[in-house]
């Protein structure tokens, strides 16, 4: 990672830094990095729920146990 020694300090409201704070946590993202991506016009992308990866999981676990029932045929 790059050495980032400069700052730049900007006000905003308590609402405006919820609302931010909450953005750069749906992109898994830190507020200033998310604010850093914003301000170089990049748009970052969101990460999808927990639920969805649990259910990958499953997925792939029921997968892997046919499987492996399969070959023990």
């Amino acid at each position: 990672m790059r050495k980032r020694g400069v700052g730049i300090n900007v006000r905003v409201s308590a609402t405006e830094k919820r609302k931010m704070t909450l953005m750069a946590k749906r992109c898994g993202l830190s507020l200033s990095e998310y604010l850093r991506q914003r301000a170089l016009g990049y748009e970052p992308g969101g990460h999808p729920p927990k639920e969805v990866f649990d259910v990958l999981d499953q997925h792939t676990n029921n997968k892997t146990r046919s499987r492996d029932s399969s070959h023990q045929r």
